[in-house]
């Protein structure tokens, strides 16, 4: 029987006999193709195999998804306990079980429904975030979490940033000059908000001590400060010259002459000593409007070259003085924004923590840092790996393309735990992922798609070590190709729009390749023009909040025709059913 003749998640287990239960794999998946299937199938197969609920850990992205697979799992188990020994022997060959199951397989996999119901604690399928809390809490002192912790889900962290921009606010009202004023300037109410939360998911980057790092970034020299900064550049700069080149190029023809009254605002700012606007008047006299520097190719005319010897050298002079005075105002201008943003994200995360700690919360990035920490660097890490090896056998990683960085870190501990010490276990271990590059979504919370393909480098070499060493066997890798939601129009349209730029899609710059399930379902593309933003747009009406989109904003304009396009789909041509 080919794939093709079979339901769509028998079809996808015929292409996943790498999740053997002995041994690690690794499973690239496309869109549609059943992943949580596959999951779910692989956690009953080591049920099946003997391994007890409390050995297998189970990680995915969102309680959503967790309680999707939990549900899952119990409607197979269940319908295990009620089929036929017929029907339960076929289910049982089609999940790869070796040879015909004889009644004591078939009685081992009625009874997995009620085992899996009465594990204490329940099955381990949870959220990274939740298998992270729950780690803390049994190393409560290891750790370093707070005593009784509680989780600061997304509202409340939301109410409690809330509070801290009215803080901040206060304070700058009572002392101007506070960090708030200066980000606040600079933003609305709505980009502050959104700059604060980005703040928070990247903590990491700011210090307590900023300025060293940033001036380095900005190639400045310590201490160092724009006006007198302007003065070194400018002293080379002599008023007088200045000033004959201004008449000289005045009273030549057009190009000399603007050039000339161009120039004449900085040769009058030098002259009063305003640096800053004779600065900006070289920069607007020697600079195109894109920064690059004026062409000098009929700059001066031949006629001021002839009657003024000097003219060429002291354009060429005033041209290349004008882009290190811009690299000059830009270096500073940005080291000055970076500073700023220094501050306020440090009174932010400042009062942030201190908050936690009066109410003995935590959010979901500490418990990642805190139980990374835990496991990697603390003085402990190594006796809590070891208590956690006892533990487990069985590492399951769901969605794994939107795991980031930091808790790619945290399992690759706990997995090179166990996996290093296979050959003096008797029984299997293993760690099984599945994911896809191209649909990870959480880049907001840190989800790295490229992480999905870098770690199973690591860990092929890993278990290819091992297994060159006779422990355990190396890592089993399989892509599933077919889709069984998407018509083949589709997932062509898809895979010529990405052949080449694969690069920009895997790790391993594979080209995508979309095999349909139902390889007979109609399937239409529409290229709809691109809606571009009208010169003239009447603005929202006064009563309206200021961040209100006008009518004919592309955004709104699209999402209209999407609706009315959906609408008319829906009344004129109904989806056919699909069996």
């Amino acid at each position: 029987m080919s794939p093709l003749d079979r339901p769509p998640h028998e079809a996808t287990l015929a292409q996943v006999r790498a999740s053997a239960p002995g041994a690690s794999a690794w499973v690239a998946a496309n869109a549609g193709s059943g992943k949580t299937s596959v999951l779910t199938r692989r956690v009953a197969r080591l049920l099946l195999d003997g391994c007890r609920p409390e050995k297998i850990l189970c990680l995915t992205y969102t309680r959503a998804a967790a309680a999707e697979m939990q549900a899952r799992l119990f409607k197979l188990l269940g319908e295990w306990s009620l089929q036929t020994d017929d029907r339960l022997a076929t289910t049982l060959r089609d999940l790869g079980l070796p040879g015909e199951p004889d009644r004591q397989a078939l009685r081992r996999a009625r009874k997995l429904f009620a085992e899996a119901l009465e594990t204490p604690g329940g099955l381990k399928i949870q959220t990274i975030h939740a298998f992270c809390a729950s780690l803390l809490r049994r190393f409560p002192l290891e750790s370093g979490a707070p005593p009784g912790f509680s989780e600061l889900d997304d509202a409340a962290r939301a109410r409690m940033l809330d509070e801290i921009r009215d803080r901040l606010a206060a304070q700058a009202e009572a002392a101007p000059g506070a960090p708030f004023d200066a980000a606040a300037a600079r933003l609305s109410e709505q980009g502050l908000e959104s700059l604060t939360a980005a703040i928070l998911g990247a903590r990491d980057l700011f210090p307590e001590d900023p300025e060293p790092l940033l001036r380095a970034a900005f190639d400045l020299s310590p201490a160092a400060e724009y006006h007198s900064a302007l003065a070194r550049e400018l002293s080379m700069t002599d008023p007088d010259d200045f000033a004959r080149l201004v008449e000289a190029m005045c009273a030549s023809g057009p190009s000399d002459s603007r050039f000339g009254e161009a120039l004449r605002p900085a040769c009058e700012a030098l002259t009063t000593g305003d640096l800053a606007a004779a600065a900006r008047a070289m920069e607007a006299a020697g600079l195109r409007q894109d920064g690059g520097p004026r062409s000098l190719r009929s700059l001066p005319t031949k006629a001021v070259k002839a009657a003024h010897p000097w003219a060429e050298e002291l354009v060429e002079l005033i041209v290349s003085q004008a882009a290190e005075l811009r690299a000059l105002r830009l270096a500073h201008a940005g080291f000055d924004k970076a500073m700023d943003l220094h501050r306020y994200a440090r009174a932010v995360l400042d009062l942030y923590a201190r908050e936690k700690a009066r109410e003995g919360v935590i959010d979901f990035d500490d418990l990642i840092r805190a139980a990374g920490a835990l496991l990697t660097t603390s003085e402990t890490a190594a006796w809590a790996l070891w208590k956690l090896d006892g533990g487990l056998d069985h590492i399951l990683i769901d969605e794994a393309q939107d795991t980031s960085p930091a808790q790619w870190a945290l399992v690759r501990a706990i997995a090179e735990e166990f996996l290093a010490g296979q050959g003096a276990q008797d029984r299997p271990r293993t760690v099984f992922a599945v994911g896809d590059e191209k649909q990870s979504i959480y880049s907001f919370q840190g989800a790295a798609p490229r992480e999905f393909g870098r770690m199973r480098a690591h860990f092929r070499e890993f278990l290819a070590a091992a297994a060159e060493a006779g422990e355990g066997t190396a890592l089993q890798e399989s892509s599933l190709d077919w889709s069984f939601r998407s018509a083949p129009s589709l997932l062509a349209l898809v895979d010529a729009a990405f052949a080449d730029a694969a690069e920009a899609l895997t790790a391993d710059a594979e080209t995508p390749s979309h095999i349909a399930f139902h390889e007979q379902a109609p399937g239409r593309v529409d290229l709809w023009p691109l809606l571009e933003t009208p010169e003239r747009a009447e603005p929202p009406a006064w009563h309206l909040p200021v961040d209100t989109l006008p009518a004919q904003a592309p955004v709104l304009r699209l999402a209209d025709a999407v609706a009315a396009h959906v609408q008319e789909q829906i009344d004129t041509a109904p989806i056919p059913d699909r069996e």
